[in-house]
């Protein structure tokens, strides 16, 4: 196995700890960094390994490959290049995703003339980053997802939008964020607006900033609120109706559920009390029958296997998940969403169950 990664990062250590608590061989490494240096260093371990699969991980963990997938991204979108983006700050989302789907092309590039297996196609891990777009491949597969107002471009117009469709409150989501990345819980009501984020707005010399925050900031200045959804416009931003998640002693809650091969496998309730659930955010973790009866959770293992058959190119995903009763609706596709660390299913984590699978495929 090879591994596309951050060498030091928390991903790649976990997954060499579970091959290693299985007694397996650890595998082999490909520092995202090192490859950007020099990109013939994957064709030639290709051909010296010949390794059976190769898994492209995130790139997030390392800033300087941020940042150069942000200066790749704004000169083939004709941008300025950003200067170096301080840590946490949200910023040209759209040069980072032209960036990073650059280097995945190259990489389908250079794989393609070896008989090695993507874990996870590099046509799938664009269209589950690309956030949007992600949403509308799944509708068009009969899933059911939150309605999409679809990509806005300012605040003033978000909020016709809301009024045209009777709608009175939304997510607004950057279209290649991940992990509630510049999320904005917004509702208008009375003529009112209120809005909760994870995103930190700061002003300074250069002017207004979002940061990512690990406490769920509240806003309530109506021009503020205008402000921020401006800003994440500039971003290309969309929104989605906000359906209310069901409840359970200490807050409400969705699911996280890690299909591996196209079955489901990790299942965890994110419980909050916030707007958004994701489990860095301070939410809690739960079982699903803690949260579940028992066919309501067999009703959402069968939808996330059916959700895993829109992407057949990928052996891994995350999906999360609003469960009521037997009905399910499907909020977002991730195609880095296994590093849950410490939640088991049949006594292994996700990554020990990856590795079982690849080996006993191989």
């Amino acid at each position: 196995m090879l591994l596309l990664g951050v060498a030091k990062g928390k991903r790649v250590r976990l997954q060499q700890a579970a091959r290693a608590s299985l007694g397996l061989p650890a595998a082999q490494v490909l520092d995202w960094g090192d490859w950007l240096a020099q990109p013939q260093r994957l064709p030639d371990l290709l051909q010296q390994a010949s390794p059976a699969l190769l898994k492209i991980d995130s790139p997030g963990e390392d800033s300087a490959v941020q940042q150069h997938l942000l200066s790749l991204g704004a000169q083939l979108l004709h941008k300025p290049v950003p200067a170096p983006v301080a840590h946490g700050q949200l910023m040209a989302h759209d040069c980072w995703f032209a960036g990073f789907a650059e280097c995945l092309k190259q990489v389908q590039a250079q794989t393609a003339a070896h008989p090695v297996a993507l874990c996870n196609a590099v046509p799938d891990i664009l269209l589950m980053t690309d956030k949007l777009a992600c949403q509308q491949h799944l509708q068009a597969q009969g899933l059911p997802v939150p309605p999409l107002l679809g990509q806005i471009e300012s605040g003033d117009a978000l909020l016709a939008q809301m009024r045209a469709q009777s709608c009175s409150q939304v997510f607004v989501k950057i279209r290649y964020g991940s992990s509630a990345c510049g999320v904005l819980a917004l509702r208008s009501a009375g003529g009112k607006l209120a809005a909760s984020s994870s995103a930190d707005w700061q002003h300074s010399g250069a002017g207004p900033m979002l940061f990512n925050s690990k406490r769920i900031r509240h806003y309530r200045d109506a021009r503020q609120i205008m402000q921020i959804v401006d800003w994440l416009c500039a971003q290309q931003a969309y929104a989605e109706v906000w359906l209310p998640k069901p409840s359970a002693p200490g807050g409400h809650f969705d699911l996280r559920v890690l299909c591996l091969q196209g079955q489901a496998r990790h299942v965890v309730a994110r419980l909050s009390r916030q707007a958004m659930t994701n489990l860095h955010l301070d939410s809690q973790r739960r079982s699903a029958a803690e949260v579940l009866a028992a066919p309501h959770e067999q009703a959402l293992r069968c939808f996330a296997g059916r959700a895993a058959q829109a992407f057949p190119h990928s052996r891994v995903i995350g999906f999360d998940i609003i469960q009521r009763g037997v009905r399910s609706c499907l909020l977002e596709a991730n195609a880095f969403g296994d590093l849950l660390p410490g939640l088991l299913h049949a006594g292994h984590d996700p990554y020990q169950d990856q590795a079982l699978h690849w080996e006993a495929a191989a």
